[in-house]
């Protein structure tokens, strides 16, 4: 786990992960103490925004209960938790929006400042250096997230490889059996 410092005497984020590309990072945050209600679904909005150069995206956060619910099933808390997969190394920087309001969490006006700030960790922002990936890691790790890139096959977005999907229950079946997923090298 990584100590992220914040701003204005603000609590930092714990950053856990293996930081590399293709990798997910988990940032949790110690803000506003809720409990699994309706409205700390509904009237609560957590995004962070993650930067490096010119590139930007918002992914949206969680409460986490007290961070450990999976192993605690606690129901209340005051983690609130965002994952993201950051798709190139470097330093990457987060902003983070917590928000509160009727209704928010699904809002007409998705702007970071709708609503009334919740409280901690809201204006928080922070760094981290990101590795680049291990290209032998296995699966998405090692070769990226699949995407469309207007042509018939998906494509990694790391080794450019394309993606085929074969076999017996190709292209898909209603039974969730498994597939195989396998790498074209042309």
């Amino acid at each position: 786990m990584v100590l992220i410092g914040g701003q204005h005497g603000l609590s930092a984020a714990s950053v856990e992960g293996a930081l590399k590309v293709w990798y997910p990072v988990t940032l949790t945050f110690t803000g506003k103490q809720a409990s699994e209600t309706e409205a700390t679904f509904r009237d609560h909005r957590l995004d962070v925004t993650f930067s490096k150069g010119d590139k930007s995206l918002r992914v949206p956060g969680y409460f986490a209960a007290d961070g450990n619910a999976a192993e605690t099933s606690a129901t209340n808390g005051n983690k609130w938790r965002v994952k993201f997969t950051p798709n190139e190394a470097g330093e990457w920087t987060y902003s983070v929006s917590f928000r509160e309001g009727p209704e928010i969490a699904a809002p007409a006006d998705s702007s970071p400042t709708a609503g009334k700030s919740a409280g901690a960790p809201d204006g928080e922002n922070g760094s981290f250096i990101v590795k680049a990936a291990d290209p032998d890691a296995p699966g998405l790790y090692g070769q990226g997230n699949l995407a469309y890139v207007g042509e018939h096959y998906l494509q990694f977005q790391g080794s450019k490889q394309w993606f085929v999907k074969a076999g017996p229950v190709s292209p898909e079946d209603f039974s969730a059996t498994r597939i195989l997923m396998a790498p074209l090298t042309i």
